[in-house]
Parts: structure tokens; sequence; C-alpha cells
């Protein structure tokens, strides 16, 4: 799956693809097969064969298809070919694109990733910086700066350089960085215009997360072992939220989970609508449609065809039932 953006760069699309160095510590290698075109990825430490988990794309589409575009659009894109990574985003089969909320996900993935992106761009006014910031930002415009740095392997001389390099850059006034943030950010919000968007909250979460994790430690034990016997077979939500003897998640618990984990809320919503022929338009009568599909689940559980009868799966052997449980979250 691949997924991504494309904007028109501020500057000469030939200039910012040659400016690209780095995403997170991964060095930016350009790809063969086309001109002005650069990937970014891990490699296996013991094969040193290319990860496809992650892999970073960058590359002047403006340039392959200058008939069909602005000469400087610039091409961001994610590519991954492994299914655990894909099926963090609540896409399991073609279906699955359908849904609008999974592209709110991939959005922010968008967002977060060219945030890691680290771009030398020597065109730089030092009228505003002293001596001493002059000499530093001029070595950490040298691309053999960050080749040493990488060959030290350390973590964090790398981030701490990069922090010292933007704040730099702020100081000069032309921060290209920024100004590709901003644009590809409008572009996104742009896109998301005509759809009910999740509104990015900052949450504070309580010692009983509403999501069980066997590994909390901070619930006192008769919290702990509460929350530990009460799990939503169907989605695999904590029910401390709802009345003793709850069974399944009930509309206290998928309101709580929207507030505090709007994100997470989503996934839910699109594992529980897979097979809904019709989208609420309001949000009490969404939660009351998604308790409904929990309910439904729960009281009629996949079946399979065994020996000539139908024999129910447990709830958390099948990955489309308890889908959280299977992404380990």
């Amino acid at each position: 799956m691949e997924f991504g953006i494309n904007i028109v760069s501020p500057i000469y699309i030939k200039d910012l693809i040659t400016f690209l160095s780095f995403h997170e510590q991964h060095e930016f290698i350009n790809n063969p097969e086309y001109k002005y075109s650069k990937q970014s990825h891990s490699f296996n430490k013991k094969t040193g064969i290319a990860n496809n988990n992650k892999i970073i794309k960058a590359y002047a589409k403006g340039l392959q298809f200058p008939e069909f575009c602005d000469i400087n659009t610039f091409r961001f894109e994610v590519k991954s070919r492994e299914s655990a990574y894909i099926n963090k985003f609540g896409i399991f089969d073609l279906n699955d694109l359908l849904n609008v909320n999974v592209y709110y996900l991939l959005v922010d993935k968008l967002i977060e990733e060219f945030k890691n992106v680290l771009i030398i761009y020597d065109k730089i006014d030092f009228t505003n910086l002293n001596l001493k910031e002059v000499s530093k930002l001029n070595t950490l415009l040298s691309q053999s700066h960050w080749y040493r740095i990488k060959q030290d392997n350390k973590r964090n001389v790398f981030n701490d350089e990069k922090i010292k390099y933007y704040k730099l850059i702020d100081k000069t006034g032309n921060h290209l960085k920024k100004q590709l943030e901003k644009i590809i950010f409008e572009k996104l919000e742009l896109l998301k215009k005509g759809a009910i968007s999740t509104p990015k909250e900052n949450n504070k979460k309580g010692a009983i997360s509403i999501l069980y994790n066997s590994r909390i430690r901070t619930q006192n034990k008769t919290q702990k072992a509460k929350v530990k016997n009460s799990i939503c077979p169907v989605t695999g939500l904590n029910l401390c939220y709802e009345k003793e003897g709850a069974k399944y998640a009930l509309t206290t618990t998928l309101k709580k989970l929207k507030e505090s984990d709007p994100k997470t809320f989503e996934l839910v919503k699109i594992n529980l609508l897979k097979k809904s022929h019709g989208k609420p338009k309001f949000e009490q009568s969404e939660i009351a449609h998604l308790a409904k599909q929990i309910r439904n689940e729960y009281y009629n559980p996949f079946k399979i065809k065994q020996n000539g009868y139908k024999q129910p799966l447990n709830y958390f052997q099948h990955s489309q039932l308890n889908f959280l449980y299977t992404l380990g979250i």
C-alpha cells in the first residue's frame, strides 16, 4: 500500500529533491529508476536487506508528468509491503478503503512522517546570526557532518544536532521545512473538507485506561482485578465504566473512548461498521448504532461449518472480532 500527497514546491523541484537528506535517521537514497527521486528506509542489521515495513518516498512528480501538473509538483509518500503496518490504520481488506475515517488516520501519519524529514538547504541569509551561530550553522549545512554523526551511531547526538539546526534556521527567517509543512497541512485539510473529522484534543488519560493492557501497573489491586476480568470480547475494550456484570461494551464505554482516545474510537467504528448498510448522521445515533453492532456480534459470533454443523469460534481467536487484541492495542 502507498499513500501520499502532491504539493507545489516553493523552490525549484530539482533543488528540493537534492536537499532532502534524512527521514528520522535513515538517509534518503537516490532511486535509480527515476531522476530526482529518493527513498528512505531502515535495513536489517544482520542481512543488510531493506525492510519493507515502512518506506518513505519523495520525488519530482512534475518532472515525470509535466503535461499533467505543475513542473514543481512534489510527491511525498509512505509505502509498506507488510500487513502488520497496514492493519494499524484499520485496513484489512479492500472494502476498508471505502471508509472515509481510514483516511483521517493516513492524514495524521503523513504529517507525522514529514516532520521527521531533515532538509539541508544551503541558501541561507546569515544577517540575523552572530559569528558563533554562523560558524555552527555552516557546520550543520555540511553533509559530511551528518555522515560522521551517523557513523558514531549515537541517536541522541543526531536528534540534538537536528534541533539546533532548525533553531538556527528559524533565526534566519528562511525556513523551507516550515513552508513545506504549512503547504502540506493546508492541502490535507482541504482534502478533508466535506467529511466529519475527529478534532484533535489534548487528552488526559486516567489511571484506568479504557483499553485493556496487561502491562498496566497504575491501578490498585481491586481495580486491577476488575479491569482484567471485565473485557469486551468483541472489541477488547475495558468495561470499567459499565455497571457490574456487563458482558460487552455499551454506550458509556464508547462515549468515554471517543472523549479520551478519538483515534482508537475511529478504529473501533471502522471495524464495527464493516457490515453495516447505513451510517448514522448524528453523534448520539452513531454511538447507539455502534453499541447495537457490538451486541449483535456478541450474540451472533462468527461461525464456521465443521463436520456438517456450525460451530462458534472463540472470540479471541478470530481477528475480525477482537481486532484491538490482534493489533496488540
